[in-house]
C-alpha cells in the first residue's frame, strides 16, 4: 500500500468501461485514462475513492491494435491487468495506480 505523500503526488486513475477476465486469470478491459499519464507497469492500488485495497500489475497497453507503453490523459485504450483483486473490478469504478517508477 503507498504512503498517503506518494498518493497525493502520483495518484493515476483509469475509469473502467468493460471488463472481462480471460482464460489465464488476466483481467482485460477498456478504461479511460482520467489523470496524468499511465505507463506500463503501474500498480493498482485501490478501487474508487473509498473501495477496496488491491495489487494488479498493467502488464499491457494496447490502442487501436497497436501496443504501446502510456496511456495519455482523456485516451481510452484495451489494458492488461494481473494479480489480487481482478474479480473485483467492474465496469463503472475508477481504479487507482501508482507509476512503475515509484
Amino acid at each position: 500500500m503507498p504512503s498517503p505523500a506518494q498518493v497525493e503526488v502520483n495518484d493515476l486513475r483509469l475509469e473502467v468501461h468493460q471488463v472481462k477476465v480471460d482464460a489465464s486469470g488476466s483481467l482485460v478491459a477498456i478504461v479511460r485514462c482520467l489523470a496524468e499519464p499511465v505507463p506500463v507497469r503501474s500498480r493498482i492500488y485501490r478501487i474508487g475513492a473509498t473501495g477496496g485495497a488491491v495489487d494488479l500489475e498493467l502488464t499491457a497497453i494496447h490502442r487501436y491494435e497497436r501496443s504501446v507503453d502510456e496511456l495519455d490523459t482523456a485516451h481510452s485504450a484495451c489494458v492488461t491487468l494481473n494479480g489480487i483483486g481482478v474479480d473485483l473490478v467492474a465496469a463503472g469504478q475508477v481504479l487507482h495506480a501508482l507509476a512503475a517508477n515509484i
